[in-house]
C-alpha cells in the first residue's frame, strides 16, 4: 500500500500533488474513538497529512464545533500548493487579531492570499464558531474550487456552492448553510477537497462508507494541480492546542471571559460561563465537577466543560439522583482521563451548554444563568480530596433561541453631499439572521435609529422602507431618536441567504445661508437582555430586545 509522504529539504515541503493519498483507517490513535465511518475516514486524511493532530489530551472531539482561526489553519495545512507559514507573517491584519495571537501568522498569511477578507465592519472575529458557507468559501478560494464572478443579484457564497455542488463535495444530507461545522463535519468537508485535488474523490468517498482503498484504485477528475515550490518550516505547522505556554492566546480565541450569547437550539454553545482555579499546595486530579444554573432550563441536554486551550474535559449531565430542582449538572471522573491542574499552576475552564433541538425538548426565550461551579480533586501526593480555589469567574445571562441576527452593515457610502428635499434616502442598513432547522425566519419588528445633525438641518416625515418596494411605514421622532415600530413581516424578515436592506428616509430643509450641514444616522447600541437595542426583533416565538454584535452597529453616511 503506497503511503503518503512528505520531504523535508532545506525547508522544502513537497505538495500533496507529489504524492498520493493512503485511505487507512488511522483514526484510533484518538483516545474518544471509534468514531463514525465519515467523520474517521476525514479525520485519517488530515491526520495522515498532518493537518490536524488532536487536542492535547489525545481526543479529537468530532461533536464539538470549531471557530474561524482553527478553521482556517486547517485549511492552509491542507492546501494542495506547498504553503509558508512563519513567524514573519504574524501582523495586525485585522484590528480584532493581535501580533501576539498564536493564530494571527496563519489569519494575516490567509488575508494575503485571499482566503479571508474579514467582515463589513473590517474584523475577522477569529473567535467564532465558523459555519458551512464559510468554510466552502475558504476552502473553494484556497483549492481553486470557484466558479467564475456571479451576477450581482445572486448571493455572495454562489460562485463557491455552485462549483462544490457540481464536483461533489458537498455533504450528502441536507445541512443549513448558515449552521455551525463540527470538527467531525470539518474532517469530512476538508478532507472531500483534499482527495478531490488528487484526483481521488471516488476513494475518499468509499472510505466514508468503510471501504477503505488505496489511491491507485479508483480515481476521479482533479480540479486543481499545484506548481509551486514555496518553503515552508515544518516547525510552524504544531498544533497550538498541545502548547500550553500559548494558554492566554487560546483563551481568546475560545472567546473568554463569557459574555451573554444567544444559545441556539439543537447546538453546542459558545462559552456560558468560565471560572480560574488554582492549587498552591500540590497538583491535583479533578475528581468531579458540578454546575448549578439559577434555574431549570428545558432546552439544556447537557454541559460541556474545556478549559482554556480547548480540551475536552468532560459531559455533564443532569444529576438526577440528588437534584429535586433540576439545576445541578455533575460528573464524577475516574481512569487515565482524569484532568490534572499542576502545583501553582491557573486553569480557566469554560462551560458549553449543548442545547436540545427544537421540536424534541428545546424551546426558545429560555433565560440561562450559572451559579456556581465547583471542583473537588485528589491531591497527587496527599491523596486527599480537597476543594479547587476559584477566582475570576464570569456567570452572564444568556437567552435560548430559534434564530438570530448575524449581522447589521450600511449598505451606502460612507460620506456624501447632503440631499436636500422631499423623500430623501439619508440612510440604508442591511440584516442578515439564521434559523435552526424547521424555524421560521428572524423578523426585525423595532427598530430605533440614532440621528447627529446640525442646527441648521431639519428633517420631517421620517418613513422606512426597503428595496425593490415601494411601501414606506411612517417613524416617530423623539428628541435625536428616529423610531420605526411595529414594521410588517413582509419588510422585516431576514435570512443568511436573502439578507435584507431597509431604508430611512426623510424631508429634509436647510437654513438659508447655513454653512453648517451636517447629518447622520446610526444604529447604535446592541442592547442587553432585558434592555432595548437599537434592533428588537422575534424568531417566531420570542421578542428579543438585543443582538449579539458589537455596538455601534452601523453607522449610516456623513451627510455635510
Amino acid at each position: 500500500m503506497r503511503k503518503l509522504t512528505f520531504l523535508f529539504a532545506l525547508g522544502v515541503l513537497i505538495p500533496l500533488a507529489a504524492s498520493a493519498l493512503d485511505f487507512t483507517d488511522v483514526s484510533s490513535r484518538y483516545s474518544d474513538a471509534p468514531f463514525a465511518a465519515p467523520d474517521a475516514a476525514g479525520i485519517s486524511v488530515l491526520t495522515s497529512i498532518g493537518a490536524v493532530s488532536g487536542n492535547a489530551d489525545g481526543t479529537f472531539a468530532p461533536s464539538r464545533t470549531l471557530n474561524r482561526a482553527e478553521f482556517l489553519k486547517i485549511v492552509l495545512l491542507s492546501s494542495p500548493h506547498a504553503v509558508t507559514v512563519t513567524a514573519g507573517d504574524a501582523a495586525a491584519c485585522f484590528p480584532d487579531v493581535r501580533v501576539a495571537d498564536w493564530f494571527s501568522r496563519y489569519v494575516c498569511l490567509g488575508k494575503t492570499r485571499g482566503v479571508v477578507s474579514g467582515y463589513p465592519d473590517g474584523a475577522f472575529r477569529p473567535g467564532n464558531p465558523v459555519n458551512y458557507v464559510e468554510a466552502l468559501k475558504m476552502l473553494g478560494t484556497e483549492f481553486g474550487v470557484e466558479n467564475a464572478v456571479v451576477s450581482a443579484s445572486r448571493p455572495w457564497y454562489e460562485r463557491y456552492l455552485s462549483a462544490a455542488a457540481s464536483k461533489g463535495l458537498l455533504f450528502s444530507s441536507s445541512i443549513r448553510l448558515d449552521s455551525f461545522l463540527t470538527r467531525g463535519q470539518m474532517a469530512r468537508l476538508t478532507a472531500a477537497y483534499v482527495a478531490d485535488a488528487q484526483g481521488q474523490l471516488a476513494a475518499y468517498r468509499a472510505a466514508e462508507q468503510g471501504s477503505s482503498s488505496t489511491s491507485s484504485s479508483i480515481s476521479t477528475s482533479s480540479s486543481s494541480s499545484s506548481s509551486s515550490s514555496v518553503s515552508s518550516s515544518s516547525s510552524s505547522l504544531s498544533s497550538s492546542l498541545s502548547s500550553s505556554s500559548q494558554s492566554s492566546s487560546s483563551t481568546n480565541m475560545l472567546g473568554l471571559p463569557a459574555r451573554s450569547h444567544f444559545l441556539l437550539l439543537g447546538q453546542l454553545s459558545q462559552p456560558i460561563a468560565n471560572a480560574t482555579y488554582t492549587n498552591s499546595l500540590e497538583a491535583v486530579r479533578v475528581n468531579s465537577i458540578t454546575v448549578t444554573l439559577k434555574r431549570k432550563i428545558t432546552s439544556i441536554d447537557s454541559l460541556e466543560i474545556v478549559d482554556q486551550n480547548g480540551v475536552d474535559i468532560g459531559r455533564l449531565p443532569l444529576d438526577e439522583v440528588y437534584d429535586l430542582n433540576d439545576m445541578t449538572y455533575r460528573k464524577t471522573f475516574s481512569g487515565s482521563g482524569v484532568y490534572t491542574i499542576p502545583k501553582g499552576a491557573e486553569r480557566t475552564l469554560a462551560v458549553e451548554a449543548r442545547l436540545k433541538p427544537r421540536g424534541d425538548g428545546g424551546i426558545s426565550g429560555e433565560l440561562v444563568q450559572v451559579d456556581t461551579i465547583q471542583l473537588v480533586a485528589e491531591g497527587e501526593w496527599s491523596q486527599q480530596l480537597v476543594g479547587v480555589a476559584q477566582s475570576n469567574f464570569v456567570f452572564p445571562q444568556h437567552q435560548t433561541t430559534q434564530g438570530n441576527i448575524l449581522s447589521v452593515t450600511s449598505a451606502m457610502a460612507t460620506s456624501g453631499s447632503l440631499p436636500v428635499g422631499p423623500a430623501q434616502m439619508l440612510a440604508a442598513f442591511t440584516l442578515s439572521g439564521m434559523a435552526v432547522s424547521g424555524a421560521p425566519s428572524p423578523q426585525v419588528q423595532n427598530l430605533d435609529f440614532q440621528v447627529n445633525k446640525s442646527s441648521a438641518v431639519t428633517v420631517t416625515n421620517w418613513q422606512l422602507g426597503t428595496q425593490n418596494s415601494s411601501d414606506r411605514i411612517p417613524c416617530f421622532v423623539n428628541d435625536t431618536t428616529v423610531s420605526c415600530l411595529t414594521i410588517p413581516a413582509d419588510m422585516g424578515t431576514v435570512d443568511v441567504t436573502q439578507p435584507r436592506t431597509l431604508q430611512l428616509f426623510g424631508d429634509v430643509a436647510v437654513d438659508q445661508g447655513a454653512t453648517d450641514r451636517m447629518l447622520q444616522v446610526h444604529l447604535s447600541d446592541s442592547g442587553t437582555i432585558g434592555m432595548n437595542g437599537a434592533v428588537r426583533w422575534t424568531d417566531g416565538s420570542t421578542y428579543f430586545t438585543w443582538t449579539e454584535l458589537q455596538s455601534p452597529l452601523a453607522n449610516g453616511p456623513l451627510w455635510k
